[in-house]
């Protein structure tokens, strides 16, 4: 898998102070001596406008390829079997002329006519089935050449597609720092609603490629595994986002080095919190209490505040953990019997 660059902690918090999310302004608190100014807000902020979504939709047609066409039938007929009718006429003709019979030379003729036609129609058949097997060959892999042609373009259609319902880091980045009017694009009821990209990589295309699989033990014709050929160099879509589904999904690991753990655990993040709206997703950080400057900063977002006991979502000590772990335990139990609430994502650090 390819990561892009990773988003810094700071760079976050800024553009979550610019953009609508940064909702909350605490009275009576004050700030003396800072050494920098605050940009700007763009776009009239804080007042947000919701852009109605344009969905892309995949095409999930199948792709079919077509078996070769049959194999020309080479004429089965035997020479000699052909010939012996004319050789008959001959050694009768022969045996006719020692005993004196008349139309001697007529019969000699037709003869050997026969016996040249049956030649010429035997190599003619023979230069025709050359012809008809190599013409079959040029026209199929002359098809197979502009199948392959067909299903790259399907597929570089596809990864745009692709990117255009997953963005990428530098996109969700530039939603923030113009504010615009894409953020939180996603709603409780689409199908890629916690659809979170982790980076780049190989995934299985929404477009299969068909074909008639062979079922002989022994396949005497070349050209019929070239469907399968086809269909396995297609089988996997390159340099495509890579999405894991949250919605549906119990439980996530990821493993690796800590430093890039912590870097894909903020992209995924910044993914959650810029195309779902606070109100429908809530989120949960779990640490220990030497990595609580990990994830202290995550106080800003919107995502982590908890209304009903008036606290962030931020596990980081005991006290934290009693209270956020017992109003979970409460929300769950509620869920078991029908209640409907927010979305719950939890992450577990270490």
């Amino acid at each position: 898998m390819k990561n892009g660059d990773f988003f810094s902690v700071s760079d976050f918090i800024f553009y979550y102070k610019n953009s609508v999310i940064w909702t909350e302004i605490r009275d009576g608190l004050t700030v003396n001596g800072l050494s920098f100014a605050d940009y700007p807000n763009p776009n009239n902020y804080p007042k947000f406008s919701r852009n109605t979504r344009v969905r892309t939709v995949l095409n999930k047609d199948k792709i079919e390829v077509l078996d070769p066409p049959a194999k020309p039938q080479k004429t089965r007929s035997n020479l000699l079997m052909s010939l012996l009718p004319s050789l008959g006429m001959l050694v009768t003709s022969g045996l006719m002329a020692s005993m004196g019979g008349s139309m001697v030379i007529f019969s000699i003729i037709s003869g050997g006519m026969a016996i040249v036609t049956a030649v010429m129609t035997a190599i003619q058949n023979k230069a025709d089935f050359k012809k008809e097997s190599k013409e079959r060959i040029e026209k199929y892999h002359k098809y197979a050449d502009n199948k392959r042609l067909e299903i790259t373009e399907y597929r570089n259609e596809e990864r745009d597609s692709l990117e255009q319902i997953y963005t990428d880091l530098p996109t969700e980045q530039s939603l923030f720092m113009n504010f615009s009017s894409d953020l939180f694009d996603r709603q409780a009821q689409d199908d890629d609603f916690l659809q979170v990209r982790l980076g780049l990589g190989s995934i299985t295309p929404a477009r299969n490629v068909e074909y008639k699989k062979q079922e002989r033990l022994e396949v005497e014709d070349d050209l019929q595994l070239i469907p399968e050929k086809i269909s396995d160099e297609f089988s996997v879509l390159a340099d495509a986002p890579v999405v894991c589904n949250f919605k549906d999904s119990n439980s996530v690991g990821i493993i690796g080095k800590e430093e890039y753990r912590f870097s894909i655990m903020k992209n995924i993040i910044i993914d959650i919190c810029a195309r779902q709206y606070y109100t429908d997703v809530q989120l949960f950080f779990v640490a220990t209490e030497n990595h609580k400057d990990k994830v202290k900063w995550l106080r800003f977002l919107p995502h982590v505040s908890n209304e009903v006991n008036n606290s962030r979502n931020i596990v980081c000590d005991d006290e934290s953990k009693n209270r956020t772990f017992d109003f979970l335990f409460k929300e769950l139990s509620q869920r078991e019997q029908g209640k409907k609430g927010q979305h719950i994502v939890v992450f577990f650090l270490r």
